[in-house]
């Protein structure tokens, strides 16, 4: 059987596994709607002006990946537990979770951003018109906001021979997952924030704590990258300043909060933009 009939079988048994409907090789049809708020982030994707992404694995997630995800958990016949990636852009470290063997599913708003990462790193299906494949979700998830798509991932060399669950792109604004959708989505044991809270205007961070919120399951863990910095000349991000007060006022209901530690992120390019201090906090939070 040839490897993407392998992985495609796989994708399919993974799609059942998140609790939705379908999985096919065609997109949907429905029209499409984009939030207002979007349109910045499209302008920037456009003229690949995106300084925040990383090319390779983010090194709080290899360092506390344990910590994230239960390291005895069993990822068998594609079945790893289930970590979101909001706002997601094309990062690999969805590649990287993937192969762990877990189920990742990554929002993000750009449309570009999703078409990238499939380009990148998808395992292309000869019968498929593109390098994804369409999602169908329940019917509570309004198909004119959000849109699904499966992306098959080839297994890295000298790694499991099972294929690597694919990782699902929910295209669609992070903000307006309510708790209908979040039921109907089913909730995660884990999540990554790196580059999500801090990027969003301050006056959202309220509706992203609850979207947030209501997707991760009792005892799941989210992962959570903040950045402290004095500002970049008269802007103040993004990447916005977020406090471990804010964390905690943003996630203290609801979450136990452990701060892991903070480093020095300061480099060249932050100093160009103005900044003279620049951190990197790292958290993790555990829902109550």
């Amino acid at each position: 059987m040839p490897p993407w009939q392998r992985v495609f079988a796989s994708a399919r048994a993974a799609a059942r596994s998140h609790g939705w409907l379908a999985l096919g090789l065609s997109s949907g049809s429905v029209a499409f709607c984009e939030a207002e708020r979007l349109k910045s982030w499209e302008e920037r994707w456009a003229v690949n002006k995106i300084n925040w992404h990383l090319e390779n694995v983010n090194p709080h997630l290899k360092n506390h990946l344990a910590q994230l995800v239960d390291p005895k958990a069993s990822v068998a016949g594609g079945m790893g537990p289930r970590v979101l990636v909001p706002l997601c852009g094309k990062t690999v470290d969805m590649v990287f979770l993937s192969r762990q063997g877990y189920r990742v599913v990554g929002v993000e708003g750009v449309r570009k951003a999703v078409e990238e990462f499939a380009e990148e790193f998808g395992l292309r299906v000869p019968t498929a018109k593109g390098p994804t494949m369409h999602v169908n979700f329940p019917p509570e998830v309004d198909a004119q906001r959000f849109r699904g798509h499966a992306v098959l991932i080839a297994a890295a060399e000298q790694s499991r021979r099972e294929p690597p669950p694919p990782v699902i792109l929910v295209e669609g604004d992070f903000l307006e997952l309510g708790e209908v959708e979040a039921k109907a989505l089913v909730p995660f044991e884990a999540a990554f924030d790196r580059g999500s809270l801090v990027a969003i205007e301050p006056d959202d961070r309220a509706r992203y704590a609850s979207a947030l919120t209501h997707l991760m399951a009792s005892g799941g863990r989210v992962l959570l990258v903040a950045v402290e910095h004095d500002g970049f000349g008269p802007k103040k991000g993004p990447p916005y300043e977020v406090s471990e007060a804010d964390v905690r006022h943003l996630f203290g209901r609801h979450f136990e909060i452990q701060h892991l530690g903070t480093v020095d992120a300061l480099n060249d390019n932050l100093r160009e933009r103005g900044a003279s201090r620049f951190e990197e906090s790292v958290y993790l939070l555990t829902k109550h």
